[in-house]
């Protein structure tokens, strides 16, 4: 299967584009403002790609997405 055509790295790569324009904006602009959205982006782009990637390389899982998105939170 294509790299590009999984969705956990179509969610890593948009992610990752956030993160720089968010930064990029914040150090244009200079305005505080964007350091909690730098923060948030980050924390959660790695757990979330994860946890997508989990549920699509492993299809017959019994464990509930609550569990898992406790057990990957930052």
């Amino acid at each position: 299967m294509r790299l590009f055509g999984r969705r956990w790295f179509q969610i890593f790569i948009a992610g990752v584009a956030l993160l720089y324009l968010t930064e990029r904006t914040l150090a244009a602009t200079q305005n505080p403002n964007f350091i909690p959205s730098v923060i948030l982006l980050g924390a959660f782009l790695v757990p979330v790609t994860f946890t997508v990637y989990l549920y699509e390389t492993l299809p017959n899982w019994e464990v509930p997405v609550p569990a898992i998105g406790l057990c990957t939170a930052p």
